[in-house]
């Protein structure tokens, strides 16, 4: 199972990319997130394989996760 956090701030948009990811029974969202900055306090303390960012969020952008 390939575990996914998914950071953007257009919850329609991220919604809409959750679910067909979802789709693919080898893919977990487990973690949607309307900012950077929760985005890093989740993974403080969990895991992911593969992170989905926006480059343009408000507190903390895309770019500040990447840092």
């Amino acid at each position: 199972m390939i575990r996914i956090a998914l950071a953007d701030d257009h919850k329609l948009f991220a919604k809409g990319i959750e679910g067909l990811l979802e789709e693919e029974e080898s893919f977990e969202v487990v973690g949607l997130f309307i900012n950077g900055q929760a985005l890093l306090d989740f993974l403080e303390e969990n895991t992911v394989d593969v992170v989905l960012t926006d480059l343009n969020m408000p507190v903390l952008d895309g770019f500040g996760v990447l840092k």
